[in-house]
């Protein structure tokens, strides 16, 4: 981000003004104007944070509502200078999306950058299903569309991560050989295939599970990866065989690379298949109409040890209850 902003103050004092507050704390307040449906920003606020979290009593906020004249007003400081910009509550959008320079607001700037590495994911078959144009594409759009450009990309722009991406998909499918794209010649546009036994499959021919799972390998191999990514629901059409496969995956994702993901599911067993060293679980509900998040506090037994060796243990195939045997695959 410093780079960006000296590249911006080209020919002038490269130190007055840069990214020094690696801990940020940014708030946002908006009110619905229920008779018209028109939304407006009342609070919104860009802090520094000390080592414990707390806002650092030794900075100034970098953006705040202050009173001004008798009247509450946005203020956003100008770093390093005096004469902060002004603006009035109730504004149809945020100060952080407006448009400013960067020099001036470089911890501004660096907020901004980061939320827009942020990447949330609600995955629709169908849209993955359908032929692309032939373009660049390096990071899957939210609802996994545009699935055949993004591996003829990684094929054509990075094949030993493409390599990368097919080994773990045999691992996870161990039937399923590799993944290509092919040119529709009479259209321009290119279609995302999978090789399974020999035979190949089309994607329009694919399950719903099986490519939910070549999207979530190419969210995790993206070569502009994101800092925060959210995923909603990975147990949606996916054997329940394969979602202790999706957590290894997602885990080691997290773990070889600065990303954070948060994960929303309905599954009572897929919060399980994660270390508690490098997870945290919350519960989400609801108190006097306002939502809430709270730790649910992890123990041996919620790792459901027993569950997981009968998993392994192909011998209870006939003494496994139905539900374990689904589970295992049988």
């Amino acid at each position: 981000m410093n780079r960006t902003i000296n590249e911006a103050r080209e020919g002038h004092d490269p130190s007055r003004a840069l990214v020094r507050e690696r801990l940020l704390r940014y708030s946002l307040e908006v009110r619905i104007v229920t008779a018209s449906g028109i939304l407006q920003v009342v609070d919104e606020s860009l802090r520094a944070l000390n080592k414990n979290m707390d806002v650092k009593q030794s900075r100034s906020p970098f953006l705040s509502v202050e009173e001004s004249h008798g009247k509450k007003r946005m203020r956003l400081r100008l770093e390093r200078q005096s004469h902060p910009f002004e603006y009035d509550l109730g504004m149809d959008h945020t100060v952080v999306s407006s448009q400013y320079y960067a020099p001036h607001h470089p911890h501004l700037a660096a907020l901004r950058h980061e939320l827009r590495s942020w990447r949330s994911y609600y995955l629709e078959p169908e849209a993955m299903r359908q032929d692309a144009p032939r373009r660049v594409v390096e990071r899957l759009p939210h609802d996994g569309s545009d699935l055949a450009a993004f591996y003829n990309t990684m094929e054509q722009a990075h094949p030993r991560a493409f390599e990368a991406m097919n080994r773990t998909l045999h691992a996870v499918l161990p039937g399923i050989e590799r993944v290509g794209v092919s040119s529709i010649t009479d259209t321009g546009r290119i279609r995302l295939h999978i090789v399974e036994n020999g035979v190949r499959f089309e994607a329009s021919a694919l399950s719903e599970g099986t490519l939910r799972i070549l999207a979530l390998i190419g969210i995790t191999n993206s070569p502009v990866p994101a800092s925060v990514i959210g995923y909603e629901e990975p147990e949606n059409g996916v054997h329940p065989a394969r979602l202790s496969w999706i957590a290894t995956l997602l885990e080691e994702s997290a773990s070889n690379s600065r990303t954070q993901f948060i994960l929303n599911t309905h599954s009572a067993r897929f919060p399980a298949m994660f270390s508690q060293e490098r997870s945290l679980v919350l519960r989400c509900f609801k108190h006097l109409g306002v939502t809430k998040f709270e730790e649910v506090p992890r123990s041996p037994l919620f790792d459901e040890m027993d569950m997981s060796a009968a998993l392994d243990d192909n011998r209870q195939i006939e003494a496994s209850p139905l539900a374990t045997r689904i589970q295992r695959g049988d």
